[in-house]
C-alpha cells in the first residue's frame, strides 16, 4: 500500500472518538507500537485511521479485539497492519 519512504499518520481511538488509545505522525513501514498500557482495559472495538503523507484518509477499519475475537494471533494482518505482540488483561 505505501512504499518503501512512503510516511503515514495512525490514530487509535475508541468506536465513539472519546478515547485515543494511540497515535503517531511520520510512520514508515515496520514501526513498531502499543495500544493500551497493558494494566488497563481498551474498549472492545477500536476504530484505526491510516492516513498518507498529504493528510488524505488512505485506511479506516473497525477491529474487534473483545474476548469473541479469541482467533487474533501474533503474526496476524489486519489491513496494512501486522501483530506483532499480544497481551491480554
Amino acid at each position: 500500500m505505501f512504499g518503501n519512504d512512503a510516511k503515514v499518520e495512525i490514530e487509535i481511538t475508541s468506536v465513539n472518538l472519546k478515547k485515543t488509545y494511540w497515535t503517531g505522525s511520520n510512520l514508515c513501514k515496520g514501526t513498531r507500537f502499543q495500544i493500551g498500557d497493558g494494566t488497563n482495559e481498551i474498549d472492545s472495538n477500536l476504530m484505526v485511521r491510516i492516513y498518507d503523507e498529504d493528510g488524505n484518509l488512505v485506511q479506516e477499519m473497525l477491529m474487534d479485539v473483545s474476548c469473541a475475537g479469541k482467533n487474533m494471533a501474533t503474526g496476524h494482518t489486519f489491513g496494512s497492519l501486522k501483530l506483532s505482540g499480544l497481551t491480554t488483561v
